[in-house]
């Protein structure tokens, strides 16, 4: 790939137009069911843009076909009339070349890796087992005709661990998921694959949930839950500009709590949702949501930025070179407060709820439910007995309102997030926080 003869190509244009090359290589190894299974994968490819006259012309194939993608691309642009906003603001584009340097495990050692891991998920009551080793090296390169090159190569590590059970006529699922930007971690693999089966004979002696409302605790997990799928889906920019998120000409409102402050930030450092910049070759940056219950942000591409009369925050993301990069977030979480987790649980009556399996967010009305993957009575301050198969609905602001005591905890959970057919990998979370009341059931 000639990247002088590209970028020479990009600048002589008479309008905007931009270059994207991704190079992955992946691995998966697992063991469902006592079945091995081991696949490799590798592909590359480029993705051309170009903008005239309010409308966008896209193109992707092989890296050999540069000028004919960027033929179509200028004659899809051309041959439409659209509305679109697209501001070139060159003193906002990045210039960064990172690399990382990763080995990768052999073969074998990975499967037997996996043998050890589903042995530790053992137990006469659970009926499958899976567990699953991901690995994925990529190389990404962004040119446009303004002269911005940037270049990078990222890793990610990700595991799943599930563990499904049975005793009587009750049937209960374990998950725990780990993940890394550097390495695998023994320890932590053999405790993620404890933390599964834990979870599902756990949930099998459970009881079922109460109905009503009650002050709820919600962990890491679903603390990160809650500030993903309920805010952070509301802050994206495409769906302010599109009018289907509640938070729409709410910005400089109080919108929650004093003590709730929230953020997205592709800055953190070995989070599993960073980068250096976009698929549009803007630094990606944090971006305060939330401030002290006040809605202060929204996450930008650079089209929705203008639409909106903001700057672009790097939040465009594409998940392969064959897409185009849509409004995503990255890492998001709410900021810590000055509660320990033990002053939190201390109410007359409540519930402990952990983890998440499953739910559903409607930005435009701000209805919620989400499922916990385990729930704990809480009585005088004493966790009390497990319920399972609970779940936790509310709307965004009320919850918002609702927050009064947030820990002095954290932690980030990575993972991964769907959003128009394309799925990035993110992370999320925060510290414990307490809602006063919430509907249950």
């Amino acid at each position: 790939m000639d990247i002088d003869s590209i970028r020479k190509s990009l600048s002589s244009k008479p309008f905007f137009c931009d270059f994207r090359f991704l190079r992955i290589s992946s691995r998966t190894i697992g063991i469902k069911d006592g079945e091995e299974e081991s696949r490799e994968g590798a592909e590359e490819g480029i993705s051309v843009r170009a903008f005239m006259n309010g409308s966008w012309g896209f193109a992707s194939g092989p890296p050999s076909d540069f000028q004919t993608l960027l033929s179509r691309a200028e004659r899809l642009a051309s041959s439409g009339k659209g509305n679109s906003k697209y501001p070139l603001r060159e003193s906002e584009i990045s210039h960064p070349k990172k690399s990382v340097h990763f080995h990768p495990s052999e073969t074998e050692k990975l499967i037997t890796s996996c043998k050890s891991l589903y042995s530790e998920m053992e137990d006469e009551k659970i009926r499958n087992r899976q567990v699953r080793l991901s690995e994925r090296l990529a190389h990404r390169a962004y040119l446009n005709s303004a002269g911005a090159h940037l270049e990078d190569e990222y890793l990610l590590l990700y595991s799943r661990f599930t563990c499904i059970g049975k005793d009587g006529a009750v049937t209960q699922e374990g998950h725990h998921t780990w993940g890394s930007r550097e390495k695998w971690e023994e320890e932590s693999l053999f405790s993620s694959a404890r933390e599964a089966k834990r979870k599902c004979l756990g949930s099998l002696s459970a009881s079922p949930p109460p109905s009503g409302a009650y002050t709820v605790i919600l962990d890491n997990e679903m603390a990160g839950v809650f500030a993903h799928e309920a805010v952070g889906h509301a802050c994206e920019g495409d769906a302010i500009q599109e009018g289907t998120s509640i938070l729409g000409g709410k910005k400089g409102l109080q919108i929650g709590s004093d003590l709730v402050t929230i953020w997205d930030s592709p800055e953190v450092e070995g989070a599993f949702g960073s980068y250096s910049f976009d698929d549009e070759g803007m630094q990606g940056k944090a971006e305060n949501l939330i401030q002290e219950g006040v809605l202060r942000g929204f996450l930008h591409s650079a089209e929705s930025a203008f639409s909106l009369g903001e700057a672009p925050n790097g939040h465009a993301r594409a998940e392969t070179f064959g897409v185009p990069p849509i409004v995503r977030m990255s890492n998001t979480y709410i900021e810590r407060g000055d509660h320990d987790v033990d002053e939190l649980l201390d109410v007359d009556e409540g519930i402990y709820v952990k983890g998440m399996n499953g739910g559903s967010v409607d930005t435009i009305t701000g209805q919620f439910m989400f499922r916990a993957e385990e729930a704990f009575m809480i009585h005088k301050g004493v966790l009390g007995d497990p319920v399972r198969d609970l779940s936790i609905t509310g709307t965004i602001i009320d919850t918002l309102k609702e927050v009064d005591a947030v820990g002095n905890d954290f932690h980030l959970k990575p993972g991964f997030c769907g959003k128009n057919g394309q799925t990035m990998n993110v992370s999320d979370g925060g510290p414990h926080i307490r809602v006063r009341s919430m509907k249950v059931g």
